[in-house]
């Protein structure tokens, strides 16, 4: 969901007014209302899984349902940032699954109308860890259309993270590229100034350039290009 995720990012902003690219204007607070499911492309480390976790807690705080969030591995602490004053009851409202292997994975999807009543998000944290060396186009074809379909059926949000692909899993990997059009891209610039734990964030039409910043501790945040970190 382009805007749960722009949301996130904007509360890492410190809930400041990012201007707009083309008329220099503030954005409002809900700025895009796009639904559309959304890739979060980037590479270890660069702090994907805090993201999707404060988008889980955004959509559990405010959605109707709760929210799904999978991953093959447990998040080993929960990431700092944004804003902290939240009901702690809210993490109640998420429910942590991990399947270990891609066919665990396609067997919870497949059967996720039938285990879960109208959640409000699903997330899927580190994708490409269920694509192994093995994996075929057909295999990243598959998992992307069961996600989507599960997201149409159960009428919510879908976020999906991965790293890039290392050599042998391209086809997988590029099966799934093509079937979530809105993607988001965090990455990092090499250059001789670039501090570690800092990352560029590319959301074309949904926010100005912005640095991302992930501490050693897990926390998360966010600065306008060219300024300097809240």
């Amino acid at each position: 969901m382009a805007d749960t995720l722009t949301r996130v990012l904007r509360e890492l902003l410190g809930f400041k007014e990012y201007p707009n690219q083309e008329n220099s204007s503030t954005m409002p607070a809900h700025v895009t209302s796009e639904v559309s499911p959304v890739l979060l492309l980037g590479p270890p480390g660069c702090g994907k899984s805090g993201l999707l976790f404060r988008a889980g807690l955004l959509a559990a705080e405010e959605g109707a349902g709760p929210v799904i969030f999978i991953s093959r591995d447990p998040l080993q602490k929960l990431p700092g940032g944004g804003r902290e004053a939240r009901d702690p009851l809210i993490l109640k409202r998420i429910r942590f699954l991990y399947p270990t292997s891609l066919r665990d994975l396609l067997q919870l999807v497949s059967s996720m109308h039938l285990s879960f009543s109208a959640p409000s998000l699903i997330v899927v944290d580190g994708l490409e860890r269920y694509l192994t060396h093995t994996c075929r186009s057909a295999d990243g074809a598959l998992i992307s259309g069961l996600l989507l379909d599960s997201a149409a059926h159960l009428k919510c949000g879908l976020l999906v993270s991965a790293a890039p692909p290392s050599e042998g899993v391209d086809g997988a990997f590029l099966a799934v590229e093509r079937y979530f059009p809105a993607q988001c891209h965090i990455y990092a610039e090499v250059t001789s100034e670039q501090q570690e734990g800092t990352f560029h964030i590319s959301f074309p039409s949904h926010l100005p350039a912005c640095v991302l910043h992930t501490e050693k501790d897990g926390t998360l945040k966010i600065s306008l290009r060219n300024t300097p970190s809240l």
